[in-house]
């Protein structure tokens, strides 16, 4: 591995360069422990480096990186849709019901647990038309399902839109160095997400900040004047 080093004298920063698989990693000073690359892009993923932390021989113990990923909501999409499917069959219903609504039928009325129940009431004024309030209520029940469709609506279509969640993958490094042999890295990787292809490039530059850290330590990089 081809590691270019260089030094801003005036403020004391160094750049330690090297290429992983076709990405450019950056680290700065061994002793501040920060690298950075231009964002790995996939389907579902999205790999920006962030900071790394020492073990005893001061090299690279673990290995943060911030990862945004894709949501898999299919299911969810889904009951989405069903709720949907539902609420404007409702909708419908209700029209029909309306539509088909005569004087003369009551049993084209709306019920008594739909708010039909003062149709025969004595209590109501000379000027009360039953018939006409069975259209009323028809016409809320209408108005209510149609913005519960809406609703319904938003929120599929919402979920359709790609859906990003971020979360931090860390690597856990050892070995590799007493015997000179980076073959001999080993890493273990913790994530609450599925990385998939991800997860091997997260952890081959892990491995190579681990190695660059050794042969900058090695070679007194951060020695010279």
């Amino acid at each position: 591995m081809e590691i270019k080093t260089t030094r801003d004298k005036k403020n004391n920063d160094w750049d330690h360069v090297f290429t992983v698989n076709g990405v450019e990693v950056t680290m700065n000073s061994v002793d501040r422990g920060g690298f950075c690359f231009d964002t790995i892009k996939t389907d579902n993923l999205r790999i920006n480096g962030e900071h790394w932390y020492g073990d005893g021989d001061r090299l690279p113990g673990r290995v943060c990186f911030s990862v945004v990923v894709k949501k898999d909501n299919k299911e969810e999409i889904i009951e989405l849709e069903t709720a949907f499917k539902d609420a404007e069959v409702q909708w419908l219903t209700l029209d029909i019901r309306k539509e088909n609504c005569t004087k003369d039928d009551r049993s084209t009325w709306p019920t008594k647990e739909e708010g039909g129940e003062d149709f025969d009431s004595t209590y109501m004024s000379d000027d009360y038309d039953p018939y006409e309030d069975a259209l009323s209520i028809y016409a809320s029940m209408i108005e209510e399902a149609e913005r519960e469709m809406d609703e319904a609506e938003f929120e599929m279509d919402e979920a359709k839109e790609d859906q990003w969640e971020d979360c931090e993958a860390e690597v856990e490094l050892w070995g590799g160095h007493s015997t000179g042999n980076w073959c001999d890295i080993s890493a273990s990787i913790e994530c609450d997400e599925e990385l998939g292809d991800g997860e091997e490039i997260i952890v081959e530059i892990a491995e190579h900040i681990r190695e660059a850290c050794y042969r900058i330590y090695s070679e007194k990089r951060e020695c010279s004047k």
